[in-house]
């Protein structure tokens, strides 16, 4: 079982365990939202679906309330969704016919997963279902809408649900993907993930996607090629934290840059330390000089770098060279 400190993190210089899970474009957009993200719009005429924008990504919520956001707990209830079935199914399968779509559970796995204590008391158990219940209820309303580029081509991805049916019967959970959800994430990518990580804290809600955009950077093979699979800008990281604000929305109240973006990464950062150690440094790695140390500036720091570790991540270069030798 995954146990949790005091202060939410998980025990020191315990083994990394990871697992393969599929992703895409869609998956990862939907897991920068956010919770405090308002709708753009919301239709009373259709069963007050609300949409919520982000570029030329779109989320639609049915029935739209405040139970209904996009907490945290909802993008990790998603990716434990992701990493059980890409274990049900062969990877890029040719036929969508036979994919097994419905993914099951237990509330156990459930609560084991997201590292709380004494699974067996009856209080943590109802409130874990309930959660559980609000979360499923939370994917099964929500359909997407985005476009991606594939091979040089912008593929446009119509309003697609995620899923078609799901429950709780005697504690366990089931999960159905509609058959195009299914089809999409079977055909996208796979990275490795820590799955300690669904046991970190949401008290700091930047956490959860900054380290899941650690893990997938990680994993993607043109960056392990390049040598830029341990480093990432600045800036990269701001855009996947959904409640740091803007630098422009700070200026706008004349707050302190330095607490609201630096302090709030640099918190975010320090509550995964103990899956990912990291630190600022440039391009390619280098240190700081004198003058950056300081980071006396917003200008200065949006330049800088992130050089990170991911504890115990597997080393790919077996695996890049079967790849090499099957083309």
């Amino acid at each position: 079982m995954i146990k949790e400190t005091p202060n939410g993190l998980l025990e020191p210089n315990k083994k990394i365990n990871f697992c393969p899970m599929l992703n895409g474009t869609a998956t990862n957009k939907l897991a920068n939202i956010g919770r405090k993200t308002k709708p753009t719009r919301i239709n009373p005429l259709a069963d007050n679906e609300a949409t919520i924008e982000n570029g030329d990504f779109k989320v639609f919520i049915e029935k739209y309330s405040n139970k209904k956001t996009l907490k945290v707990g909802v993008v990790k209830l998603l990716d434990i969704l992701a990493i059980k079935f890409s274990k049900s199914n062969h990877y890029k399968a040719n036929n969508p016919d036979t994919l097994k779509r419905t993914v099951t559970f237990s509330l156990d796995d459930y609560m084991t997963y997201l590292g709380i204590k004494n699974i067996d008391n009856y209080n943590n158990r109802r409130s874990a279902s309930k959660r559980l219940k609000e979360e499923l209820d939370t994917l099964y309303s929500i359909s997407l809408e985005w476009e991606e580029k594939s091979k040089g081509k912008v593929i446009n991805y119509a309003k697609m649900r995620i899923c078609e049916a799901q429950g709780i019967e005697r504690g366990t959970a089931s999960f159905t993907f509609s058959q195009n959800m299914a089809q999409y994430l079977n055909q996208s990518y796979i990275m490795q993930f820590p799955i300690e990580l669904l046991a970190i804290s949401e008290r700091n809600p930047n956490a959860y996607p900054i380290a899941r955009k650690l893990s997938l950077h990680n994993s993607i093979d043109n960056n392990i090629k390049k040598g830029t699979a341990n480093i990432i800008s600045v800036a990269k990281l701001l855009e996947v934290a959904p409640e740091i604000p803007t630098i422009e929305a700070v200026r706008a109240v004349n707050g302190s840059w330095s607490e609201r973006i630096k302090g709030a990464l640099e918190k975010a950062l320090d509550a995964i330390g103990s899956v990912v150690s990291w630190e600022y440094s440039n391009t390619k790695g280098a240190p700081l000089t004198d003058k950056q140390l300081e980071i006396a500036d917003y200008e200065t720091f949006i330049k800088l770098f992130i050089k990170f570790n991911i504890k115990g991540a597997p080393d790919p270069t077996e695996r890049l060279k079967k790849r090499k030798t099957k083309r």
